[in-house]
């Protein structure tokens, strides 16, 4: 009875123990990001050996790739810790590491000043995401800014072109030179800012024929060929 009781005493300190550590690891476990968090305890649970294995291994191999972006020295710990799962000696020196840190480190277990840095962390997430949005918003409307652009420099060259044609007709130049008179309309375009340099251009070269034509004329037609030059872009 007496040999009886003191075993049955033995394992009920044992068990106690046990559950003294596993409540430690939960505080620091705890105390990670909550994606890596979600992570650890899911590789903590019983019917994963194999899996936290190679976790554990493959963490502690990244630690030393700290050179690297997203490894560093903080998966040594981590990767101990898994493989302290299924390795009796890992799992010792673990629980002793934890004794050792209940005495002389307390507040890596409490987690008050660790509340602190994940709070800082969250906020300068927060803030990243804010960062990010509006960076997305930027390229955005850099993107649509760039499109209107274009979209504008082709209505205005193929207008200039309608017009071009318009008034090569009245000039009464061939198909070939009706085309290269259009060209050489919508290279009048970039001589100065507006339409006065297109118009100018045309009504000069009507008045050298001698046909009679005023400003008003002029503008209705490039007035018409705007609206023909964006319905055929529309279509295309």
């Amino acid at each position: 009875m007496t040999q009886s009781g003191g075993t049955e005493e033995a394992a009920a300190l044992r068990g106690t123990a046990s559950q003294h550590h596993e409540q430690r690891l939960e505080r620091l476990i705890a105390r990670l990001p909550e994606s890596l968090r979600r992570i650890v305890r899911w590789l903590r649970r019983p019917g994963l050996r194999w899996i936290r294995l190679v976790a554990g291994v493959l963490f502690i191999v990244g630690s030393f790739l700290s050179i690297l972006p997203i490894f560093g020295v903080w998966m040594l710990p981590l990767g101990l810790l898994l493989l302290a799962e299924d390795i009796p000696v890992l799992r010792r020196a673990r629980d002793w590491l934890l004794d050792w840190v209940e005495r002389h480190r307390p507040h890596w277990i409490t987690g008050k000043s660790a509340e602190r840095k994940t709070q800082a962390f969250n906020k300068s997430g927060k803030e990243d995401e804010v960062m990010k949005s509006f960076t997305e918003r930027e390229k955005g409307f850099e993107a649509e800014f760039k499109h209107h652009e274009e979209l504008r420099f082709r209505m205005t060259a193929r207008r200039n072109r309608l017009f071009g044609l318009w008034a090569a007709r009245r000039l009464g130049l061939t198909a070939e030179e009706a085309e290269a008179y259009a060209k050489a309309v919508i290279a009048a375009d970039f001589e100065a800012p507006g339409d006065g340099d297109v118009i100018e251009k045309v009504r000069t070269d009507l008045e050298e024929k001698s046909i009679a034509v005023n400003e008003a004329e002029l503008r209705s037609e490039l007035a018409r060929a705007a609206a023909q030059a964006r319905e055929q872009i529309a279509q295309s």
